[in-house]
């Protein structure tokens, strides 16, 4: 499956936002004129937001690249052969599940320019009460909606990216855009978060056996054994 949008020259830079400060939200510059707050650049929308150390001094940063990158990640809709659309929900639970396995061993990502680096747990919350751990979601994005809404958008266009090609049919005539793929994406995430152990047969779930899935899954656990020794 071709992933475009995780190559390095696509990626927004989100070292440059400040960590752990407080974002107030999105403004336009002519909402930045009128709050009288400062800004640089040419950007048309900023984020807003102050130190914790001085809650009353407003600062903002554009943002265009990121929200342009976001809308990017999330305008392509799942197009896929229409006898096809009957197993959606087990293409998108192998796409969870793939999603899973590796961010559980981060130095196994050779496949991208970045690094997955959000629990599964994590990403549903986001669909839940945004509580994972004792904490707020967003505390584990350094407190930044605007990462949150990448991360977000980047596992979203993962999932499509993984059901698309899982689902293709070279004898299908042609392709149809499924519109109820956000209600099965959550309900198929809630189902997963309820399984205890998850093993390395993905039929034992899903009822509809993929054995070049279970191999390739169960290989991302040596990867990283392979790049030390490299």
């Amino acid at each position: 499956m071709s992933l475009d949008l995780f190559q390095k020259d696509k990626l927004p830079n989100l070292e440059r936002f400040i960590k752990n400060a407080i974002y107030y939200g999105i403004n336009t510059k002519d909402e930045l004129n009128e709050r009288e707050i400062s800004y640089n650049g040419d950007d048309q929308n900023y984020l807003v937001y102050s130190l914790g150390k001085n809650t009353h001094k407003l600062y903002s940063i554009g943002i265009d690249q990121e929200l342009n990158y976001i809308q990017e990640l999330t305008k392509e809709p799942l197009k896929i052969p229409r006898a096809s659309m009957i197993y959606v929900d087990t293409a998108i639970f192998e796409a969870i599940r793939l999603y899973d396995e590796l961010t559980r061993y981060p130095d196994s990502q050779a496949f991208f320019d970045f690094t997955l680096n959000y629990d599964i747990q994590l990403m549903t919350s986001l669909y839940q009460d945004n509580h994972f751990e004792y904490k707020p979601a967003l505390v584990y994005f350094h407190n930044n909606p605007i990462e949150r809404d990448i991360a977000q958008a980047q596992f979203v266009y993962f999932i499509k990216k993984y059901a698309q090609h899982r689902l293709k049919n070279a004898k299908a005539k042609g392709t149809y855009i499924y519109h109820n793929f956000d209600a099965v994406l959550k309900n198929t995430l809630l189902s997963y978060d309820a399984i205890q152990e998850r093993g390395y047969k993905v039929s034992e779930y899903t009822h509809i056996p993929n054995e070049e899935f279970d191999d390739f899954l169960q290989q991302i656990f040596y990867l990283p054994h392979y790049m030390k020794e490299e």
